[in-house]
């Protein structure tokens, strides 16, 4: 038999892998898409082809939120495009009137001589219950016989707890040592005795001023006992009264025992330059003495603006020869006006959405 030439040998060979080769080409080119393999498959023997890389398939975006984001707040845009600041349409002028109120008594104690005799402790016992801030007492006496040598005036305010301004009037060794008291829960801030007109034989009568802190606001309280015998002399005295209420730069309350009757020449002087509380607030007659079945309206309590009265009374319990006069003034203290703007629009500030004003901090 006779051998094949060499070269057509060699051109079987490279028949036979040529043939090979292609139909490992055509294995590939036959593969879906469904059958390209990520990382992790195993490479293809028949051809060296890097694997293709997994495809991940895009999520779809979310919808876009009318809150802002925690992460990220949302900010007022500033430029020529931000919107307008808010103008202001009205103001409001809130009323920054402060009332202030001021509780007040009267009270001739008549050395504490009631209708037992001498007692210091009731006389104690009505001011404290009655709920007043002051408390102006005539004839209050210090080491004076009928009210048993007792210092009035220290003894009543230990016993009340309050602060006490007393005018001595009376002065006669061996026989009377007596003048007018002023108690205060409010804190005194000045006292002065203001001698009063008299005549050769009369007692000697005082005006006590008295001016109270009262939440801030300074008020003059003048007490006194005017002359119980002379007309005339008591005409005088009430005239006296004008000068030192109408210096004074505070509002005013004027009380005591005046020993006239509100028709009387006196009382008509008093009435102009200062205002009765009893004809301002009171009902029924307004006696006041004597203590048992009073007929006669002898104690005032007079007032001055900006005070007004809101409650006046005569108290029943009889302690002295007098009954007390109760009043409750309210002072109307006008603060500076101060008007707030309405605003249209967004305001802007410190929180979300605004920048505070000035050097960033």
């Amino acid at each position: 038999m006779r051998r094949p030439a060499p070269e057509i040998l060699w051109t079987v060979v490279l028949v036979v892998v040529l043939a090979t080769a292609g139909a490992g080409v055509a294995v590939i080119a036959t593969r879906g898409p469904a059958q390209v393999s990520g990382p992790a498959d195993e490479p293809s023997r028949s051809l060296s082809v890097p694997p293709l890389p997994a495809v991940t398939p895009l999520e779809p975006s979310p919808a876009p939120s009318s809150a802002p984001s925690s992460a990220q707040p949302s900010r007022t845009p500033s430029g020529p495009g931000a919107p307008a600041p808010p103008a202001a349409t009205a103001s409001t002028c809130p009323d920054l009137t402060e009332q202030v109120g001021l509780r007040v008594l009267t009270l001739n104690t008549h050395g504490a001589q009631g209708p037992g005799g001498f007692d210091l402790d009731r006389v104690a016992s009505l001011i404290r219950g009655s709920g007043v801030d002051v408390a102006l007492l005539q004839e209050v006496d210090r080491f004076r016989g009928r009210s048993r040598y007792t210092d009035m005036p220290r003894e009543l305010a230990a016993r009340t707890g309050m602060e006490v301004a007393y005018g001595l009037n009376v002065d006669l060794p061996g026989r009377a040592v007596s003048g007018t008291a002023t108690l205060s829960r409010r804190p005194i801030v000045l006292q002065q005795n203001i001698r009063l007109p008299t005549a050769p034989g009369r007692k000697p009568r005082g005006l006590l001023r008295t001016d109270l802190d009262v939440d801030g606001l300074r008020v003059s309280v003048f007490n006194t006992h005017l002359e119980d015998q002379s007309t005339p002399l008591r005409l005088r005295q009430v005239a006296a009264l004008r000068g030192p209420v109408a210096t004074t730069p505070h509002p005013v309350v004027l009380g005591g025992d005046l020993n006239a009757i509100p028709t009387s020449p006196m009382m008509t002087n008093a009435r102009s330059f200062l205002s009765d509380a009893w004809a301002s607030g009171g009902f029924g007659p307004g006696h006041t003495w004597p203590a048992i079945s009073p007929r006669l309206r002898i104690d005032y309590l007079y007032h001055s603006p900006p005070a007004r009265v809101a409650s006046v009374d005569v108290m029943s319990p009889a302690v002295s020869d007098h009954r007390a006069l109760r009043a409750r003034f309210v002072l109307s203290v006008a603060g500076e006006e101060v008007c707030i703007p309405e605003l249209d629009g967004p305001v802007g500030g410190s929180g979300p959405g605004g920048r505070r004003a000035g050097r960033d901090r």
